[in-house]
């Protein structure tokens, strides 16, 4: 770009007229079109010191080996989307100029183990991680990593029952048992078995027993 082709808008009076472009690889360029005066105010030059604090912020590296990409080997019964989420560990961003992640060891020993307990909380509590791979690039700044789990058979709901629950009418114990979320023959899922409790408890506190405990 060339500073003959930038153009002042005629309803503006002439002054010092900035473009700013941000590239395709997260580097500030800019492009001064004179008028009548060619030096930059004090404002405008921190706005632009401002601007290339944040696009180099962007894209700096938090450590000296970045994660490059994480892969799951065996996970069919879990959502893989919600396990890398549980993690510590994630993915740098694709764009040059997005985020990059760091690889860290001790977190990612921590990582294998929250691998586990989330699993557990899912009904499979003889989940476990079978193996990994730390695969370093040829030039040796980025990793993948590989963590193959054996997620075993899960812990399933038999049966669900309400006890206790005759003080409430008919019609609504019906209707509680069609809508909690906790059902038979599923894995018993930590959080479906709270959200089970809470809803149970709600509707006795609904029809008189506020300190009702399930």
């Amino acid at each position: 770009m060339d500073a003959g082709a930038c153009r002042s808008p005629r309803h503006l009076k002439p002054s010092n007229a900035l473009t700013i472009i941000l590239s395709g690889r997260g580097a500030l360029s800019f492009y001064a079109c004179r008028m009548r005066r060619a030096s930059f105010s004090p404002r405008i030059s921190l706005l632009i010191l401002l601007l290339l604090g944040v696009t180099t912020g962007a894209c700096k590296e938090e450590g000296g080996i970045t994660v490059h990409k994480l892969d799951f080997k065996g996970v069919n019964a879990v959502d893989e989307t919600r396990l890398k989420a549980a993690l510590v560990t994630h993915e740098s961003a694709k764009l040059p100029w997005g985020k990059k992640r760091s690889f860290d060891r001790s977190r990612f020993d921590g990582d294998l183990q929250r691998i586990r307990v989330f699993y557990a909380d899912r009904g499979y509590p003889d989940a476990r991680v079978a193996s990994f791979d730390v695969n370093v690039n040829r030039e040796q700044n980025a990793v993948d990593v590989v963590v193959t789990i054996t997620e075993g058979e899960p812990v399933r709901v038999v049966a669900l029952d309400f006890v206790g629950f005759d003080v409430i009418p008919a019609r609504h114990l019906e209707k509680l048992r069609r809508d909690v979320p906790l059902t038979s023959g599923t894995p018993r899922d930590r959080q479906l078995v709270l959200a089970t409790r809470d809803l149970a408890q709600n509707e006795l506190r609904d029809h008189g027993y506020p300190y009702a405990r399930v």
